[in-house]
């Protein structure tokens, strides 16, 4: 049965080849006319990427080329407080955030680490992985992780939360501030800095790992004119500034420039009021005004290098806004101030604006304001209010810069 079996499946195979002889054309014969039936349409082909993106073409939009900032301070500053002995300096470096972010498993848990990058003085693109958050116990001692967020006029808050949804405020580009302590000559933890009534033993960890960064830091701080022996550098306060001004070629301004994947976010801006769908997205903020009285609010204002908010109105005399708008035929520009009598003025008014005409025709215009007109415009401007247009409407923002008086 088995050989009979044997020979029926060899003589199948021999009529196989056979016919495929028969039906291949042999060298110099000639070949069958075209089917002239319509062929079925061929799917699409997804071109393949003929390289991969370099950390420059990734992640420089972040950070401009000529911005070489990593430090708020050219040196070293001092915190006063008696519980932390001399000799203990700190110094506060800059970076920017990429967005990306993973999840490490510890002896001690879980820890969430994001990546950072900045520009060495040599103005070359870096980058490193530090924990995210700080942590502070409850009045039941349970820990819970934590971030400082800077918000308009100079102020300050906590957010609280698991590591995870604080990420949620951690958009790419956002500027992160890293406030580092070490002690010359002394390769040792500068434990003041994380005493049992603010952190525990897996804050303690986050902070060896990040020392093993801690050359490389060492190297920023040296690079920036800090004289060093052997230190140890152990981050020390974690804040975040979302929306922080960018380098343009004729000011600063908000560029709205965040990768495509940044989904939800905003660089900082805000739906004030009558205002829906508010996203940046392929280099422009976008929204949707509902009514006749939409505004748009700006992040507390905040220029690289500067450890102060704000923006010296004397030195920026004008605002350069591009922008198209569906509908709509006058818009308003506010702002609060810090004036140079040290007086606070932190609210929008209409003696603190600047009203101009709009063209809504769905084209971009670029409009170009004299805030000099304006006699409140002086001291410090620390947060901008834009009411882009007096109807329902959708509206697209490619930059809002401020112009330098040079």
């Amino acid at each position: 049965m088995k050989v009979r079996l044997m020979l029926m499946v060899c003589l199948l195979l021999t009529f196989v080849a056979a016919c495929q002889s028969l039906l291949s054309p042999t060298p110099g014969s000639t070949t069958a006319p075209a089917d002239t039936t319509t062929p079925a349409p061929t799917q699409p082909q997804i071109p393949t990427a003929t390289k991969e993106l370099t950390f420059e073409e990734k992640y420089g939009y972040l950070v401009s080329s000529h911005e070489k900032v990593v430090l708020a301070n050219a040196g070293e500053f001092f915190i006063e407080d008696t519980a932390i002995p001399p000799n203990t300096k700190y110094t506060k470096m800059q970076f920017y955030a990429t967005g990306q972010s993973r999840i490490e498993e510890t002896s001690l848990g879980k820890v969430v680490m994001i990546q950072l990058v900045y520009r060495d003085t040599k103005g070359s693109l870096q980058d490193l992985w530090m924990w995210y958050a700080g942590y502070r116990f409850g009045a039941q001692k349970d820990g819970v992780n934590s971030i400082s967020i800077h918000e308009s006029g100079g102020s300050s808050s906590i957010k609280y939360g698991t590591p995870e949804e604080l990420l949620d405020l951690l958009c790419p580009g956002t500027y992160f501030d890293v406030t580092v302590a070490w002690k010359k000559g002394a390769l040792k933890n500068v434990y003041e800095i994380c005493g049992p009534s603010t952190c525990n033993d897996l804050m303690r960890e986050a902070y060896l790992r990040i020392d093993d960064d801690g050359e490389e830091l060492r190297r920023l701080v040296e690079g920036n004119g800090v004289e060093s022996s052997d230190f140890r550098l152990v981050p020390f306060y974690f804040s975040i500034r979302n929306g922080v001004l960018k380098t343009s070629s004729n000011g600063l301004g908000w560029e709205f420039e965040l990768a495509e994947s940044a989904s939800g976010c905003t660089a900082g801006w805000s739906a004030g009021h009558q205002i829906t769908d508010l996203l940046v997205g392929q280099g422009h903020l976008t929204a949707r005004s509902t009514g006749n009285n939409p505004y748009l609010i700006s992040p507390g204002i905040q220029v690289p290098g500067r450890r102060i908010t704000g923006i010296e109105a004397q030195a920026f005399p004008r605002i350069e806004i591009r922008m198209k708008l569906s509908s709509g035929s006058t818009a308003q520009l506010y702002f609060t101030a810090l004036f140079p009598d040290y007086t606070q003025d932190y609210t929008f008014d209409e003696s603190k604006s600047l009203s101009f005409h709009i063209l809504g025709d769905s084209q971009f215009h670029i409009y170009t304001l004299d805030m000099t007109q304006v006699e409140k415009w002086k001291g410090s401007i620390e947060q901008l209010r834009l009411d882009a247009t007096d109807t329902s409407a959708t509206i697209e923002i490619d930059y809002i810069r401020f112009l330098s008086s040079r």
